[in-house]
């Protein structure tokens, strides 16, 4: 369904707005672009309804990001899923149309990367994978 639609941030001053609008993190404004993704609601509604609008726009969106993300690390890019900040905000400097139906879902810097970071701490598999039924332990 292609339910995104990506807004490219260059601006120093759309930066600072969504540095606000992102709870403060700083280092949105440093990055060289950021990319905003919105979930486009109505276009997914057109075929599916409101199950469409409200769970397969946001399940699509949020793929769409996730291989984004890692095409821009396979090129060597390093980016941040952002998804700590107020829609209100984000659709205010944007001019997002939130009431038609348009949901900004990340905001994504990317830029080159300063370091690599460690890989964050997962919970082990055997306290999320349940045997047929949910909370049913998983044996090995």
């Amino acid at each position: 369904m292609q339910s995104w639609d990506i807004i490219l941030i260059k601006s120093r001053e759309r930066k600072e707005a969504l540095v606000k609008a992102a709870l403060n993190q700083t280092f949105i404004a440093e990055a060289p672009f950021v990319l905003v993704v919105c979930a486009n609601m109505p276009r997914t509604a057109k075929i599916y309804g409101d199950r469409g609008a409200n769970l397969y726009a946001l399940q699509d969106t949020a793929a769409y990001i996730q291989t984004l993300l890692l095409l821009l690390s396979a090129r060597g890019l390093g980016a941040c899923w952002i998804g700590a900040f107020r829609d209100d905000l984000v659709a205010e400097a944007l001019e997002i149309p939130m009431n038609q139906g348009i949901r900004p879902v990340a905001i994504i810097p990317i830029g080159k990367p300063a370091e690599q970071p460690r890989p964050p701490k997962r919970i082990p598999l055997n306290r999320i994978l349940y045997d047929e039924i949910y909370g049913k332990e998983k044996r090995d």
